[in-house]
């Protein structure tokens, strides 16, 4: 129930299991992930620490956690799952990219650089190395040192579809264009990242832009529709849309696509004038108000979303 998004189901299973005596870190987790999912966020944080208590080192526990909530669009409580899972494993590589990445999204990029860096000093030459580079240069702006830290990784094998997506992202925002060799490379860059991963909205919102761009306006909706469900709070599938709409001759989508921009811009807007002060944070997670959510800086992110990038058990 949980793998399939039906929360409330997997919450009742679990709650008898956990009734029945048969409370454990598999059973914690899986709770965590459901009440995150169901958007029960303090049942949620109680689940986890009963699952920290079972198996602290288990670096997976805090990923998936971290992925329910981002499910939500939950960065900042994403990142107090990560923060608490780094008390207990700080020289985990994926956590302090995890880190780097949802402190992006908050628009911390001081820190982001931070933990991007450690992470790559902490697993030279790995895939999530790689990962941690290219992402630090593509949220810092320097594309042309995230296109070569990609092509370096995936020349050496590294078919991880988030360097796959970065690689095509890149390109195309450096201006490759339909004929160029680079066009061509960013299409199959971002088609391989879609096969791997055809729930990560970043691949699917890039993939319909470069249909958008070589004219194929079917396939172009049909990916940014798909990124839109996934990641619905992303401003720049809206802008993407209301074009392909507007050159397919459906003029009518193209204004609703508009519309719903505007809206998330006046609410993105009131969120900034009321934005609260510091996260409450959770036992055990020094550093959790950094979790304070900012605005998302949409010319540094371009399509990042949040997708699903994080796989459930």
């Amino acid at each position: 129930y949980v793998g399939t998004g039906q929360f409330q189901k997997g919450i009742s299973v679990l709650i008898r299991l956990r009734g029945q005596g048969r409370e454990n870190a598999s059973v914690e987790n899986l709770l965590a992930q459901a009440y995150a999912g169901d958007g029960q966020e303090g049942q949620a944080f109680e689940a986890l620490r009963r699952a920290t208590a079972f198996t602290p080192k288990n670096e997976k526990l805090y990923l998936f956690v971290a992925g329910a909530f981002l499910g939500r669009e939950e960065p900042a409580q994403s990142l107090r799952v990560i923060e608490l899972g780094l008390q207990h494993l700080p020289e985990s590589a994926r956590l302090h990219y995890e880190r780097g990445y949802l402190l992006s999204m908050l628009d911390d990029f001081d820190g982001a650089r931070m933990d991007f860096e450690r992470a790559a000093q902490i697993a030279p030459g790995s895939e999530i190395g790689y990962l941690a580079k290219a992402q630090e240069s593509l949220f810092g702006g320097n594309l042309a040192e995230a296109i070569r830290v990609a092509r370096t990784a995936t020349a050496q094998g590294k078919q991880d579809y988030q360097l796959l997506a970065i690689l095509g992202e890149a390109l195309i925002r450096v201006g490759a264009s339909p004929g160029q060799v680079e066009f061509a490379e960013a299409r199959d860059a971002l088609e391989k990242s879609v096969a791997a991963r055809p729930n990560y909205a970043s691949s699917q919102i890039a993939l319909g832009h470069v249909d958008l761009l070589d004219g194929r306006l079917k396939a172009a909706i049909e990916h940014l529709e798909t990124g839109r469900r996934l990641s619905p709070q992303n401003l720049a599938v809206y802008s993407l849309l209301a074009g392909a709409y507007r050159k397919s001759g459906q003029p009518g989508q193209a204004e609703a696509m508009l519309g719903i921009l505007a809206k998330l811009n006046q609410e993105q807007a009131q969120r900034i004038r009321t934005a609260p002060g510091d996260s409450k944070p959770i036992p055990g997670a020094s550093g959790a108000s950094r979790g304070e959510q900012k605005p998302q800086a949409e010319g540094m992110k371009n399509y990042r979303g949040s997708g699903s990038r994080f796989k459930r058990i």
